[in-house]
């Protein structure tokens, strides 16, 4: 269980849990809202989640209640709801606020990094003085079980820019390349006793939509690069790409290669740094 006292963060995401050298599942979480001066306190707010030091949150709700699954319950009695812990009080007497998600039938796994927070309300208000603690419970064993076997960063193109989530104040320049062909050359030997490779990529997701075919030593997979993401604001997104090793060859190098596709009428598939993972 990762646990997190109250904290008061203007400007940034309240930290609910944040792990490192562990990889395991995250199977329920609860977090509640406390009022400062203002006497006023939910649990609104984005929730947003980043597995193994991602930048873009792979989970991202569009408020709290989204995230939660309605276990947040009502403002006002008799209508509440039990699951959560909200007690049902007058919806003037908002001094604190709770909500819980468990997540039998789901499945977030992570391999060796968990950072969990909630925005403060719309976007981290300092004038609302709002606390938040919460609890996130997980399986997991103290081991990483994703090793970093390269980096690709180049290109023609500079773009400075965004990523979403908490630190999406924070502009960063990259270089990279659009709509071109990209091979990466693996040895053999360092894919033993792997069970999947996973391709982490950087792109500009101005225009969203972008598809690419994957090809391990001149075999197409199934499952094309597919990332249908879109913003023009925050631009940078960080996405991943998984294969299985199971059926690559066993001496050599293995040759993948990436080869943006047309998708809603334009290429748009681009790649603004690369990490190849084991794991």
């Amino acid at each position: 269980m990762a646990d997190q006292k109250k904290n008061l963060t203007p400007g940034a995401d309240s930290l609910i849990a944040d792990i490192s050298d562990v990889s395991g599942q995250v199977i329920s979480s609860t977090i509640t809202g406390y009022s400062g001066k203002s006497g006023w306190a939910d649990c609104e707010g984005d929730v947003r989640v980043h597995f193994d030091g991602i930048r873009t949150p792979q989970v991202e709700s569009d408020g709290s209640e989204s995230y939660s699954c309605y276990g947040w319950g009502f403002c006002s009695p008799p209508q509440c709801n039990p699951v959560s812990g909200y007690d049902g009080r007058e919806a003037d007497r908002h001094r604190d606020w709770s909500m819980v998600r468990h997540l039998p039938g789901d499945c977030y796994p992570f391999y060796g990094k968990l950072h969990f927070g909630i925005e403060s309300f719309g976007h981290n208000d300092a004038d609302r003085e709002m606390y938040h603690s919460g609890a996130v419970f997980f399986y997991g064993h103290r081991r990483t079980e994703q090793t970093l076997l390269c980096k690709i960063e180049r290109g023609k193109e500079e773009l400075t820019s965004f990523f979403e989530g908490d630190e999406d104040h924070i502009a960063w320049t990259l270089r990279g390349n659009r709509g071109e062909k990209m091979e990466i050359s693996l040895p053999a030997k360092d894919l033993q006793c792997a069970r999947e490779i996973v391709l982490r990529r950087v792109s500009d997701q101005k225009f969203g939509r972008q598809m690419a075919k994957v090809f391990v030593c001149g075999t197409e997979l199934s499952t094309p690069w597919y990332a249908p993401d879109h913003n023009s604001f925050k631009r940078f997104l960080e996405d991943e790409y998984v294969i299985p090793v199971k059926d690559f060859p066993k001496e050599g190098d293995i040759l993948i290669a990436i080869e943006p596709q047309k998708c809603g009428g334009m290429i748009s598939f681009n790649q603004f740094g690369i990490e190849v993972y084991r794991r």
